[in-house]
């Protein structure tokens, strides 16, 4: 069992204890390789941990790096619309005086 991966991991002193006894046997008498097995699983859980928030990191990382580039080229076709309209107001312009000329 992953104990940070655990929504119901032990927070407290006690909450540790009554995990090393639940890995004791429930025997109140702790040897060092409990202690040490139960460490190990701290530890184990402390590292898949922290390669989740590295993968979660790198994700957010590529997602902000999207976000720029879709930024850059939105304002880009934006500054384009803009060209266009002005073009299109131009032509319009032009073909009323036409209509008006004739």
């Amino acid at each position: 069992m992953l104990i940070l991966a655990n929504p119901d991991r032990p927070t407290t002193k006690e909450g540790f204890n009554a995990l090393i006894r639940q890995n004791n046997g429930g025997s109140d008498e702790v040897s060092k390789q409990i202690i040490y097995n139960v460490g190990y699983l701290v530890y184990c859980s402390n590292i898949y941990a922290l390669r989740q928030l590295k993968g979660y990191q790198d994700k957010i990382e590529s997602l902000l790096a999207d976000k720029m580039i879709l930024k850059s080229e939105n304002e880009g076709l934006h500054s384009r619309i803009k060209e266009l309209i002005e073009i299109n107001d131009e032509l319009q312009n032009e073909l009323n005086e036409r209509v008006r000329g004739q």
